[in-house]
């Protein structure tokens, strides 16, 4: 038989069929990895066509691995695309706190608390990539902390972490959380004071606790604290309000500062002057090492801010 005879056998309407799938493999690949970094506008653009097709996909780098919501325009789509989420931004302020405390790993051996902790991608890489020997992982909207607990299964820190199901304010009780329906990191708790948020789907109410009584539940001795991760769209004043016995004990902080948010709550002033009289350091994490001197810094932040945020490591 002739070797053009073999090859049509070899390579008839079904073999041809599967070389097509292993070439667009081979593309898919370079597609979506180039030298081993993903192509990052490609996948912005698979995140909008798997939206139409599934509710979640699976994201996995550097040894941890991620579930995200496709309906998730900022967050999810952001986790999916980059492979994380301002893990960078983390590892920044953790570098800048070693420096100020005189330890090159501040997490290691110690707890990380992550308040607003959304879908685990703060608190997973704080016991996996920083060396945190326990998380508390305070969220209080459902679905988030249904993906949530899914990471960390996936990322084998059920036991490791204790969830929270409440917010975090000033007071025990009940508050309304205004659910963001593009973004699940945009949940925000509602005050009497600010306008009626955009793009809420739905309001819920939750379970509120202090800071302090938070870790009380969790039987956390503020001491063991390596770091306080705060994120909670404006609402850090309500936060910082209700951990007053763990501010005492010296705990540092990182925490988002959006002064529009915190102006719409009616907290800014309150907050400027709480930073000022409890940090003796406070360092804009997103801008270097500097550290800020003054309520009069804090305000002038504010202005160069504008409408976006930053994020301060506060150190007592």
């Amino acid at each position: 038989m002739s070797a053009k005879k073999q090859d049509a056998i070899r390579w008839g309407p079904e073999r041809r069929s599967e070389r097509l799938k292993w070439r667009a493999a081979d593309v898919a690949s370079v597609a979506f990895n180039w030298r081993g970094r993903r192509r990052e506008t490609v996948r912005r653009y698979a995140f909008e066509l798997l939206r139409r097709a599934t509710p979640l996909v699976g994201v996995e780098r550097d040894g941890l691995m991620y579930v995200t919501r496709t309906d998730d325009r900022v967050l999810g789509q952001a986790l999916y695309q980059f492979g994380h989420f301002e893990e960078d931004v983390m590892a920044h302020t953790l570098d800048l706190l070693g420096s100020v405390v005189g330890r090159p790993r501040p997490l290691a051996d110690r707890v990380f608390v992550d308040v607003g902790a959304n879908i685990g991608t703060t608190v997973v890489p704080a016991l996996l990539h920083f060396g945190a020997r326990q998380g508390i992982a305070i969220e209080p909207d459902p679905t988030n902390l249904a993906t949530l607990r899914s990471n960390l299964a996936l990322n084998e820190l059920t036991d490791a972490v204790r969830v929270l199901p409440v917010a975090i304010s000033d007071a025990q009780g009940t508050v309304v959380l205004e659910r963001s329906s593009v973004n699940s990191g945009d949940h925000r708790v509602r005050v009497d004071s600010a306008p009626p948020a955009e793009a809420r789907s739905k309001s819920i109410e939750v379970e509120a606790l202090t800071l302090d009584a938070a870790l009380g539940r969790c039987e956390i001795v503020p001491a063991d604290v390596g770091l306080i991760w705060i994120d909670t769209q404006g609402f850090e004043g309500h936060v910082l309000a209700g951990a007053k016995d763990t501010l005492d004990a010296g705990v540092p902080v990182a925490m988002e500062f959006w002064p529009a948010g915190l102006r719409a709550n009616g907290t800014f002033d309150t907050v400027v002057a709480l930073l000022e009289d409890r940090f003796s350091t406070i360092i804009d994490v997103r801008k270097g090492a500097k550290p800020l001197t003054d309520a009069d810094s804090l305000h002038e932040l504010a202005v160069d801010l504008g409408p976006i945020h930053t994020d301060l490591l506060l150190v007592p």
